[in-house]
């Protein structure tokens, strides 16, 4: 079921994105990520950027999300929004050195 959705997702997003990464967190146990990541699934994409509840997600705050429940000393850098008025993760702190090894890189042309 999981697997339907991230394909369709994943293709839509492939089909219009510029560049695309996967990215593993370091020291951390992949399945509890895994299976912590499948908890919030079937949760609407959150259009209001609102950290402050769950209830529906954006695609970092996602990572945000599972990595406080696994890896509370994995911190995320966040920053403040002008035109959203709103505190936000941005994509770049979810591919830290320090806390993330890259796994795949691809380009728009690939």
């Amino acid at each position: 079921m999981v697997q339907r959705y991230v394909s369709r997702g994943q293709t839509d997003f492939l089909d219009i994105a510029l560049a695309a990464g996967v990215y593993r967190a370091r020291d951390v146990d992949g399945s509890l990520v895994s299976q912590t990541a499948v908890s919030f699934t079937g949760r609407p994409f959150d259009w209001k950027f609102d950290m402050d509840e769950e209830a529906s997600i954006y695609c970092t705050e996602l990572l945000y999300a599972v990595m406080r429940r696994v890896a509370p000393e994995i911190r995320l850098a966040t920053v403040f929004q002008k035109e959203l008025g709103k505190t936000i993760i941005p994509p770049e702190s979810c591919t830290r050195p320090e806390y993330f090894t890259e796994v795949l890189y691809v380009t728009a042309g690939r």
